[in-house]
């Protein structure tokens, strides 16, 4: 049987190879030709980003930008699982694993203290 911090731990670790998949997503889309898989109703804005993203650095601050976005996206999301948010006015949600019993309160703690112990915070680009 799997533990509630095992369970956690493993939500967690999907979530941060999510942000990894969809970084290298926009990064491959804003930099190859033709765009890694953009669909066409946004190729256009990859291609812009494309014509600004000149040198490795600035693929790589673009990679550290989406990186921060989507984990900030995360944090923002468990604010409001955890109550931290106007949706507490309406209904409160939570995370149960199979077994019924809740991922726990606090995720959004949680889960930047688990980027931090796996080291796995965007790290801050340095400029060229």
């Amino acid at each position: 049987m799997v533990t509630v911090a095992k369970a956690r731990s493993a939500l967690f670790e999907q979530l941060v190879r999510d942000v990894d998949y969809w970084c290298d997503y926009a990064t491959k889309s804003s930099t190859a030709t033709p765009r890694a898989g953009a669909g066409p109703d946004v190729r256009w804005a990859f291609e812009r980003v494309q014509v600004l993203a000149k040198s490795e650095g600035d693929r790589r601050s673009l990679e550290v930008a989406c990186r921060d976005t989507l984990i900030g996206l995360i944090h923002s999301l468990f604010v409001s699982i955890d109550g931290g948010s106007r949706l507490a006015d309406t209904v409160r949600v939570d995370l149960v694993i199979d077994r019924g019993e809740s991922l726990g309160p606090a995720l959004h703690e949680l889960f930047m203290d688990y980027l931090v112990t796996m080291n796995r915070l965007p790290e801050s680009p340095r400029p060229d």
